[in-house]
């Protein structure tokens, strides 16, 4: 039974935004990302 937080979800606790969002880019994590309409 899960009783807190995932380990991805404890991991980003210690990286700031910026630096995930700069991560993203830099490794085009981004690339064909498509939302629903």
């Amino acid at each position: 039974m899960n009783q807190g937080k995932t380990i991805f979800s404890q991991i980003m606790d210690y990286a700031p935004k910026h630096i995930f969002d700069r991560l993203v880019t830099a490794h085009k994590g981004n690339y064909r990302y498509r939302t629903f309409s």
